[in-house]
């Protein structure tokens, strides 16, 4: 597919996501994110490469909406 969907057990809000994410290997066109009241949707155009290691590190990009912690150095790794 073309997105990854990441749940959490908070409410989450937007922290600047889209300029604090980092994915390796590189992309070549930005990724886009959408929001819902505990997760977020990760979506891309590129076509990922086969046996590769994708990292989306979200940076602190993400924060609980009630105390308005970030989410630190969150990682999602996947191939």
């Amino acid at each position: 597919g073309n997105n990854i969907w990441i749940e959490f057990d908070e409410y989450i809000a937007d922290n600047q996501l889209n300029s604090k994410i980092l994915i390796s290997p590189t992309l070549k066109n930005p990724v886009t994110t959408k929001f819902s009241s505990k997760g977020v949707r990760i979506s891309w155009k590129d076509t990922l490469l086969a046996n590769t290691t994708y990292i989306f590190n979200l940076n602190e990009g993400v924060k609980d909406i009630h105390e308005g912690i970030s989410c630190g150095t969150y990682q999602v790794v996947f191939s």
